[in-house]
């Protein structure tokens, strides 16, 4: 699982209105997503496109598909996700191949208008408040069924597509966080200049490389923490080296020490 929703079983519709996205990094997760995007200036991202601005829009995930969302201005972030397991559905559904074509090969985003949007958001409402497994699937079912009639009417729509080589440095950070990583050697392992990679990079995730992978780190190192492990443990496993460093970094990204801050969540 992640840290993102608490622990849930095999189906769980949350809400979130706020003005920041919770969500620090380009990652992946165990489960099927689906986020109905309903206000915010949100810039959502996936390997192979991504959308911005302050309209209505779903992102669509399947297991192990990286996607990041965040904010690009200060606005009031408005959100519902549905997020289901691997076999909640699928195991019951013998059309699944051609419904799950919605979610994508690496992710989907589709903009979607007033009426659409109150639709999905009733029938996301409505699987919420539904506590019957068997029903919960047939309204995840007509959902599916509806979002991919919205997906096949936009199938001629441009597309915006990220640099690969902003893709890859965020998949590269991902797994080699705990190293030390040099924006110099990055680029020349990605083939550009670190120009043109600093400057990508802050376009497209709306951060420092610096800064992102600050955030990762301390993101690893609250995993840790929540295990019980000591400080210093968790800053010489994710590259914050000693806990100075651990603390510095919790201070920069969440204005708290790590035990301010684990008590903080515990009390959420």
């Amino acid at each position: 699982m992640n840290s993102y929703i608490p622990k849930w079983g095999n189906c769980r519709v949350t809400y979130y209105c706020g003005d920041r996205s919770w969500m620090t990094d380009f990652h992946s997760h165990k489960y099927y997503e689906i986020s109905l995007i309903l206000s915010g200036s949100i810039r959502s991202l996936l390997c192979d496109r991504c959308d911005e601005g302050t309209h209505s829009r779903l992102v669509l995930t399947a297991p192990g598909t990286p996607h990041f969302i965040y904010m690009t201005e200060p606005s009031l972030y408005h959100r519902v996700n549905l997020c289901f397991s691997m076999d909640f559905v699928t195991d019951y559904v013998p059309e699944w191949q051609d419904l799950s074509k919605v979610f994508g090969v690496s992710g989907n985003i589709i903009p979607v208008d007033g009426e659409a949007r109150d639709f999905l958001l009733g029938k996301l409402n409505a699987i919420h408040g539904e506590t019957n497994p068997f029903r919960q699937r047939l309204l995840i079912l007509e959902l599916l069924s509806h979002v991919l009639e919205l997906d096949v009417s936009r199938a001629d729509s441009p597309i915006e597509r990220p640099p690969k080589y902003v893709v890859d440095a965020l998949s590269y950070i991902q797994e080699h966080y705990a190293e030390h990583i040099v924006a110099a050697e990055l680029a020349w392992q990605l083939g550009i200049s670190r120009t043109t990679l600093m400057t990508a990079f802050k376009k497209h995730t709306g951060t420092t490389l610096a800064d992102y992978i600050t955030r990762v780190r301390v993101k690893k190192a609250v995993s840790i923490l929540k295990l019980g492990e000591s400080q210093e443990s968790a800053a010489e496993q994710t590259g914050l080296y000693n806990g100075g460093g651990l603390i510095r970094a919790f201070k920069h990204c969440y204005g708290m020490t790590p035990k301010q801050y684990l008590k903080s969540i515990s009390e959420n």
